[in-house]
Parts: structure tokens; C-alpha cells; sequence
């Protein structure tokens, strides 16, 4: 039988963003179906700030976000050779180098888990990835084909991101890593106990085409946050643009919708909250020149990753939250702070085609609009017109969302997906 979950996430770091309340989520599941529970981070400054919190392991620790810290270097060496140009023999290299990260991200993943999971983590351990994906999956490989099956811990590993252009019709890069990766996973999966989840069906349906691996669709635990209806009358309504600022999460359509509704009645009945934090040096730039359209009395511009209590509340407190997110890299990838919005009973106006917009057709919870900005104006009147309505089915589809997304059907998924005994198989060999 198992003993304990272990959760390994390099990308937990701190109380700000989603990783830390994901993982008290899972954790508090977990304990309440009998198992231990402990998850392992990343060494950060502020790691000491989830040291009390029960089940956070700050003993042992991730040294890098391996894939964060690889595609930095790749910037940072083209960017040393040919400067802040754009394009031409810049671009080469930088396309060059980022083909060549993925081997080079494996490597480093295989000696973070051969360090951080050498002690107290075996048979008897299931042994929980909810974000070392495909680009690492050759890494975790290296670390199970060094252990004997009757050694290694039962395996449960999340992919959340696609690889597909959905506008293209084509890959969006060569999918030569995930297939790599499912051959040896297809070989390990004979003789060590792994399972393969997404939190997306159209996830399931795209990694379908390169594997008959089964794959699991579970649910998103993110749901350990108030719920508080929008009240049906309001003169002024707060929309909300959570996360940090991404061109793919359609930051530049935002600024350009928000051009066009100054001009329009309907900009005295709204009041926007916008998170406009980068991560990377390209979104810097982007953010960096079309932040003095932002400035303005009825905008409230957030420029740092805020903590957990603070973004929580500026959610709840919201009327309307949007996520008008680039359908060519959201239409089979989930969204936390989408996840989080329907937790928190709060109408979404979302891009079409998309994971989130099948949801709200399930749900009933908001606006599906195109994606671009004249469609994010239309969705935005729409709502407004019939905003009690929409508030009431937000309050409606909130309580079906946390009825199948929560921390204990999750928790009986992980329990419940992997055989608990490891495979007896004498005179085995690695």
C-alpha cells in the first residue's frame, strides 16, 4: 500500500502565484483520504514564507526551475551576441538554441530528481509531477531506469501544455520531444507503475494522436476560495485581468479594447483591475510600450506578482473577470485563474473555441466572444446589459464547478489510478 504522496513541483517557490495553493489543496485531499503528505519545492528566498505551512518539505529542495532558468540562458546568449536586435541571425540562433534546451532541460531534470528524491522516496511512495511535463519526461525516464521497478515510487504526471497551432493546423513546434517521450514512457509504463494525466479533454484528445498510453482527464482542485456572488444590481461594475501580462493571454488586445471603450458610454459603468507583471523579457517589452494607454482614473494597473491572500481578494471582490487568451495557444490548455473564477462565482468572458469556452457552454457561466478587440467590447456590453442574469448563473454554476472540482476527487483519483502494490518480478534487471 502506499504510505505517503509526494509532491515534486520545481515551480513552488513561494506564497505568489498558483503552485502553493494547488499544493495545500492536494495536500489537505490527500490527508483527509489517510495518506502523508509532503511536497517538495524550489530553494528561493521566500520558500521560508510556506515553512510552517504543514506539509510543505523545505529540507530538501529543487535548485533551479529547470525549463525557466535553460530558456532565460537561451535568451540571455543570443541576446550577448547580437544585442536587443530583433529577427534576422538573432532569431536564428535563438530558435537554434531553443530546440536545443529540451535535451539540455532533461539532463538537468534527471540530476534535480536523482538529488532531491534519492531519500525516503521508494515503493511505497506515489510519487505526484503536476508540472514537470512532456519537455522533462526523458529526465523522469533516467530516474526510473536507474531504480529496479520493485524500487521505484508509483509515478502520476500532469501535462498541461499543447504543442499544437490550432489556427495553423499544424504543430506549433516539431513534436519530436513528446514522441520521443511517449516511447519511453510507452516501455516504462510495462514495468513501472505510471499514469499519464491532463486537466483537459481536448489535452487528452491532442496527446491521443501520438500515443495509445492511456490518459487520464482529472479534475482542478483550485477550489479553497470564497465564493461570493456579484450582487445583480451595480452602477459600476470591476472587471478583472488576473495573471501575469502574457501576449498569449491577449494583453495587447486588452489595451486595444479598452482604446475603443473610452470613447463609448459604457466606460462610466466599469472600473478594471489589471495584473500587468512579466516573466520574461520579450512580455517586458510588449507590456513596457503599451503601458501609458493604460493610464487612466477608471484602471487600476497591478505591477508585481501579488500575494495569495491579496490576489484572492481582489478576485472575489471583482464583478467580471476576462480572458480574452490567443485561441492558438489556449484552445486545448486550462486556466487557473479561469478555474479560480468559476470557484468564485464570477462571470467570464472568454475566447472562443477554446478549453475555457467549453466550459462556459457546460457551465453556463458568461460570454464567449472571438478574441480580438472589438469582440472583448461586444462581450463586455453584453454582460453589462444583462448582468444580473449572468450574475445569477455564475452563482449557479459555481456550486456545479466545486461539485467536480475539488481536492477529494482529486485525492481519490491519485489514490485510486495506479496499482498499490510494485511488481514482483524476480531476477529483474534495470
Amino acid at each position: 500500500m502506499f504510505d505517503e504522496v509526494v509532491m515534486a513541483d520545481p515551480a513552488l517557490s513561494g506564497n505568489v502565484g498558483h503552485n502553493l495553493a494547488y499544493a495545500t489543496e492536494v495536500g489537505a485531499g490527500v490527508r483527509k483520504a489517510g495518506y502523508h503528505f509532503r511536497a517538495i519545492g524550489t530553494h528561493a528566498t521566500d520558500l521560508v514564507s510556506v515553512a510552517d505551512l504543514p506539509g510543505i518539505d523545505t529540507t530538501v529542495a529543487f535548485t533551479r526551475d529547470f525549463h525557466h532558468s535553460l530558456a532565460g540562458k537561451a535568451r540571455r546568449i543570443a541576446d550577448w551576441i547580437f544585442g536587443t536586435r530583433r529577427g534576422g541571425a538573432r532569431g536564428a540562433v535563438r530558435n537554434f538554441l531553443a530546440r536545443f534546451m529540451p535535451a539540455a532541460a532533461n539532463f538537468a531534470a534527471f540530476r534535480e530528481f536523482r538529488k532531491v528524491l534519492s531519500d525516503g522516496v521508494g515503493p511505497r511512495s506515489l510519487l505526484f509531477l503536476p508540472t514537470v511535463d512532456h519537455r522533462y519526461a526523458l529526465g523522469l525516464a533516467m530516474y526510473l531506469r536507474q531504480l529496479r521497478p520493485s524500487q521505484a515510487p508509483a509515478v502520476f504526471m500532469i501535462w498541461r501544455y499543447t504543442y499544437f497551432d490550432s489556427l495553423g493546423a499544424k504543430p506549433a513546434h516539431l513534436p519530436v520531444w513528446p514522441r520521443l517521450a511517449f516511447r519511453v514512457l510507452e516501455r516504462l509504463n510495462r514495468r513501472y507503475r505510471f499514469c499519464l494525466a491532463v486537466e483537459s479533454d481536448r489535452l487528452a484528445t491532442e496527446y491521443g494522436w501520438l500515443t495509445q498510453m492511456p490518459i487520464r482527464v482529472i479534475p482542478i482542485p483550485l477550489s479553497d476560495i470564497k465564493a461570493k456572488p456579484s450582487q445583480r444590481e451595480r452602477a459600476v461594475l470591476t472587471v478583472v485581468c488576473l495573471g501575469d501580462a502574457r501576449a498569449e493571454k491577449g494583453f495587447e488586445t486588452l489595451v486595444d479594447a479598452l482604446e475603443k471603450l473610452r470613447n463609448m458610454e459604457l466606460w462610466r459603468t466599469l472600473r478594471f483591475v489589471i495584473q500587468c507583471n512579466t516573466v520574461s523579457t520579450d512580455n517586458e517589452r510588449m507590456v513596457a510600450a503599451r503601458l501609458p494607454n493604460l493610464v487612466d482614473p477608471n484602471i487600476h494597473l497591478v505591477h508585481e506578482a501579488m500575494p495569495r491572500p491579496v490576489y484572492e481578494q481582489i478576485l472575489v471582490d471583482s464583478d467580471i473577470v476576462l480572458l480574452a487568451y490567443q485561441r492558438s495557444v489556449y484552445w486545448a490548455r486550462t486556466s487557473y485563474p479561469f478555474a479560480e473564477a468559476m470557484a468564485a462565482a464570477k462571470p467570464v468572458i472568454v475566447t472562443s473555441n477554446t478549453w475555457m469556452s467549453d466550459q462556459v457552454m457546460r457551465y453556463g457561466s458568461g460570454v464567449v466572444i472571438e478574441g480580438d478587440a472589438q469582440s472583448v467590447v461586444s462581450g463586455l456590453e453584453n454582460m453589462v446589459r444583462s448582468y444580473g442574469d449572468y450574475a445569477e448563473r455564475a452563482r449557479t454554476a459555481s456550486e456545479r464547478w466545486r461539485q467536480d472540482n475539488n481536492a477529494d476527487s482529486l485525492a481519490r483519483v491519485l489514490v485510486a489510478s495506479l496499482p498499490h502494490r510494485p511488481p514482483d518480478r524476480r531476477g529483474e534487471t534495470r
